[in-house]
């Protein structure tokens, strides 16, 4: 009899303590539906008037002639330039992490696409000082045609380059595109972004790729940025069948490099002639 009351009274033990911990789970899940919610609220509700304040202070700069009124729009414009960013870095994140991004393959020119991004980064380069080189080996022909999402590769390396660009006070930035392997009907290419700049210490890689996180918590306050760019850098890599990753040695530069699959292409006569016929079924 005691036997059976010490089982009895463990089983019911037991079977509150699931139910305590059925009850806690379905709480986290119900808070972390809210936390969500509340996130997708507040970015898309902050997206469009960030998106109006640049509009109007684009607006406003044809009507203020004194140098101080332009200075504080600019500041003004770079405020809202900056939270556009944001909400534009937490809205991709997260779809990245929720499995909610699709991906639009398009056909196109790496070349071409990596020398507009190097001809609009020369402008943050020269306003430093520094170097801007561009090196297209395997893929330096303008006729070469890929498909892949072309406006996902245009994004990680305009945050690599930019962040090269932050953290190097003097010296050069390179860009470099390798082919990392060839398929019969796919490639495999490598995308290199090398500066002079700070670094980072080896123990430090492990932070560089996590959300919300950087090499140094002092580099936030001292760069500024929101630490969502390099996991949202991998996240996308690994999403068009590559990978991320980085090396560097402190205080002599850093190395930044992504991979990407992309489909071949017929030649690129075809690909225009697709494209007009495309053109004319619109009209």
């Amino acid at each position: 009899v005691i036997l059976v009351y010490y089982i009895y009274r463990d089983t019911q033990k037991e079977r509150i303590y699931r139910e305590n911990l059925e009850e806690a789970n379905e709480e986290i899940r119900r808070i972390m539906n809210q936390r969500e919610r509340l996130l997708l609220t507040i970015t898309h509700d902050i997206k469009a008037p960030a998106a109006s304040i640049s509009g109007f202070i684009d607006l406003m700069k044809d009507y203020v002639d004194n140098p101080q009124g332009i200075s504080c729009l600019n500041s003004i414009k770079g405020s809202a330039t900056h939270l556009s960013r944001l909400v534009a870095a937490l809205l991709d994140y997260h779809q990245l992490e929720n499995g909610l991004m699709k991906l639009n393959p398009v056909d196109f020119s790496p070349a071409d696409m990596f020398r507009q991004c190097a001809g609009e980064m020369q402008i943050l380069s020269q306003e430093k000082g520094l170097e801007l080189h561009l090196e297209l080996d395997g893929i330096s022909c303008p006729q070469t045609y890929y498909r892949a999402d072309a406006f996902r590769i245009r994004q990680i390396l305009n945050n690599l380059v930019s962040n090269a660009i932050k953290f190097t006070p003097s010296g050069r930035v390179a860009i470099r595109t390798l082919m990392d392997a060839e398929m019969e009907s796919h490639v495999r290419l490598r995308f290199e972004v090398t500066d002079t700049g700070i670094g980072f210490a080896e123990v430090q890689l492990p932070n560089l790729f996590a959300p919300f996180e950087q090499a140094d918590s002092s580099m936030s306050k001292r760069f500024g940025g929101t630490g969502l760019g390099l996991a949202i850098t991998r996240k996308l890599a690994e999403l068009m069948g590559g990978q991320a990753g980085a090396h560097s040695t402190l205080g002599q530069g850093s190395t930044f490099w992504f991979t990407a699959v992309f489909d071949k292409v017929e030649d690129a006569s075809l690909v225009k002639a697709r494209e007009q016929i495309k053109d004319a079924c619109k009209e």
